[in-house]
């Protein structure tokens, strides 16, 4: 029996695409699955639906694995390949995030602590900036989900110092 949804089997390899062993079909994935949901609610939701979320905070959270596991510290941030695939991988995550219905999945999957080391280890503005957008939504819309516990326990020598902003420079 044919399937009534036929976007069931492009999702799938999508997103099992996103873990492939070739480097190009995990970008062109990340890539395409990004676009799939911006501006998508019914998309977000089937996505979320068929693991995607978790999918997405692993592959992060190896990132951030090979960043500190690495001696030379650049975690692949070099490549700019593998970048472009973490920044479309975040991206993604924060589409997730900018939606009421799937926000709460994308803090119970663990990214919080994800993201925010991102931001922290990461040094490609890229991917600092593809982090910084999720963390954003889920501070203003994430509920009970809050990000401030995170950032106190973050290693203190990578904190600006609270005397860094001066209240004259803040945007009123």
């Amino acid at each position: 029996m044919e399937s009534t949804n036929n976007n069931e089997p492009q999702l799938s390899l999508l997103v099992s695409g996103l873990v492939s062993h070739d480097a190009h079909v995990r970008v062109a994935s990340s890539r395409a699955v990004k676009n799939m949901l911006i501006g998508s609610r019914r998309k977000k939701r089937q996505y979320a639906d068929a693991g995607t979320i978790p999918v997405l905070v692993g592959i992060l959270r190896e990132f951030i694995n090979i960043y500190h596991n690495s001696n030379n510290k650049s975690g692949g941030d070099n490549d700019d390949q593998y970048i472009e695939y973490i920044v479309q991988c975040t991206m993604a995550l924060g589409s997730f995030a900018y939606e009421h219905e799937t926000i709460a999945l994308v803090c119970q999957c663990g990214s919080i602590p994800v993201l925010v080391q991102m931001l922290f280890s990461s040094s490609s503005p890229r991917v600092v900036e593809a982090a910084a957008r999720p963390l954003r939504e889920i501070f203003l819309f994430g509920g009970e989900h809050d990000l401030l516990p995170y950032l106190e326990n973050h290693h203190a020598s990578t904190m600006i110092p609270a005397t860094a902003v001066s209240p004259a420079a803040t945007p009123s």
